[in-house]
């Protein structure tokens, strides 16, 4: 994560020496295109001079050296081009429409310290490194791509401001592959309003677990010995996203993993003594955790203690990116205690009963 800092840092010093960098419209032009369109307009106004601009302000920095094949002119008018970094391998392709503005950048390379100096690249290329990317960002860390899988319900994809990220591994051991996308085309305009809502019950979510953590002070972001720095027991972790995991020791080897995951909101976990317990967010024993409030009837990602934060019962499950849900006996963390898990699309119906735990991601109930 400090890695992922420091280029960031240098990311937000480059941008704030580019800026302004971008395409101007006068008053009356933008008010003509909000008149035509009922949507949102969307933030993001880069061009591919401005992208030329900001790689050859970081080549010079030293951040990279990417050399470019030209620009391309495709069928229905469009603008290509691919920048190859012979120095790590990694690869960006800028795609625009036919006045050079850029509406699509992806990214790929196989090294994942690599991968998130050129991923950042391409969230300063699109302008979207002032948005709320808090819980994205969390998915660019070495050690978190690491722990990624190849799956296609391990891959990452969301919309955030209006801007669609893929984030996908592929290949196998010692020779994955890492491509991050970021979209800046129509069909996001068809998701903003859908964003909006999230996003709502997102802001609201967050100021109460924010109330919540200030009752309870709790144990902070960190790695800790269990009989030692804190006790044996369960715990309720929380934070807007992050990265848990439970070893059997230090060594860092992925052989001492007992279990893993990225969540988001919300996440129960067990813990032993001579485990080590490492975290992002804030960890409160359960017996001091208040019972989750849902904000206008909605549990958004996260997991839940049935009986305590939510009743057992029937409940229909609505996808919010392709979703997944997964009912397990305990918070362990151990494949053997799942009773029910599935990658759905759409909606599906569940039960769950007291004493087990609900998990959901990219997938919210909506209880009326």
């Amino acid at each position: 994560m400090k890695r992922v800092l420091s280029v960031l840092l240098a990311a937000v010093l480059c941008v704030g020496m580019l800026t302004g960098c971008g395409e101007k419209k006068d008053a009356g032009e933008v008010e003509s295109k909000k008149e035509e369109e009922s949507e949102v307009e969307l933030p993001v106004d880069r061009t591919f001079d401005d992208a030329h601009e900001i790689l050859a302000t970081l080549q010079a920095g030293g951040k990279c050296n990417f050399t470019s094949s030209g620009v391309s002119t495709l069928d229905d008018g469009g603008k290509l081009e691919t920048l190859v970094d012979n120095s790590n391998g990694s690869l960006m392709t800028l795609i625009g429409d036919e006045n050079s503005n850029i509406t699509i950048v992806s990214t790929t390379a196989k090294d994942e310290t690599t991968f998130v100096g050129v991923g950042i690249m391409a969230l300063m290329i699109t302008d979207v490194l002032s948005a709320d990317l808090g819980d994205f960002l969390s998915y660019l860390s070495a050690e978190n791509l690491k722990n990624m899988g190849t799956d296609i319900g391990d891959s990452k994809h969301e919309v955030i401001g209006g801007v669609t990220y893929f984030l996908t591994k592929s290949g196998t051991d010692p020779d994955y592959e890492y491509r991050l996308q970021v979209e800046r085309d129509d069909e996001t305009k068809e998701d903003y309003e859908q964003y909006l809502k999230e996003k709502a019950i997102a802001d609201q979510f967050k100021a109460t677990t924010e109330s919540e953590v200030e009752e309870t002070v709790g144990y902070q972001t960190g790695m800790y010995k269990i009989g030692t720095d804190m006790p044996a027991g369960e715990y309720l972790i929380t934070s807007s996203g992050g990265y848990y995991a439970v070893t059997a020791d230090s060594s860092g080897s992925l052989e001492s993993i007992i279990s893993n995951d990225n969540y988001r909101n919300r996440a129960y976990v067990t813990v032993q003594d001579g485990q080590y317990f490492q975290f992002d967010g804030t960890a409160v024993p359960v017996s001091e955790a208040a019972a989750f409030t849902p904000v206008n009837g909605t549990y958004p990602d996260g997991m839940y203690l049935v009986g305590k934060d939510i009743p057992a019962g029937e409940y229909k499950v609505s996808a919010t990116n392709g979703g997944y849900y997964e009912v397990t006996a305990n918070s362990t963390g151990d494949l053997g205690t799942i009773i029910s898990n599935d990658n759905f699309d759409g909606e599906v119906y569940l039960t769950v009963q007291d004493g087990q735990y609900l998990k959901l991601s990219r997938s919210q109930i909506v209880v009326q």
